[in-house]
């Protein structure tokens, strides 16, 4: 997501984020590896031209938690493909996909 505070990780300050895909009971989790260089701008199919901005923008207002009403929509369809209200999430050189959970949860 972008516009996330920083945080400290494991002694330094992390300005990424993961993505990983569960299944219902938390019992698989698999990490996402999207294809591309690391730091690859990841958007959603069809609103790459939203996605163009290349200052940065300020920090979401945590307070208005709109990065916890955002995951909620987040999920893995049937083929196992990261998806947000069904629209398949993507870099410049493909989707996203789990390679083992399929109808799951991302985080």
């Amino acid at each position: 997501m972008a516009n996330l505070k920083p945080k400290p990780l494991a002694g330094f300050v992390s300005n990424g984020m993961v993505i990983c895909a569960s299944n219902a009971d938390l019992s698989v989790i698999e990490l996402i590896v999207p294809e591309g260089e690391p730091g690859e701008r990841v958007f959603l199919a069809g609103f790459q031209n939203l996605f163009t901005q290349t200052e940065i923008q300020p920090v979401l207002n945590q307070k208005k938690k709109v990065l916890e009403r955002c995951l909620k929509e987040f999920k893995t369809d049937e083929e196992g493909f990261v998806v947000w209200k069904g629209i398949k999430l993507m870099t410049r050189v493909g989707p996203l996909k789990a390679k083992t959970i399929k109808n799951g949860f991302v985080s």
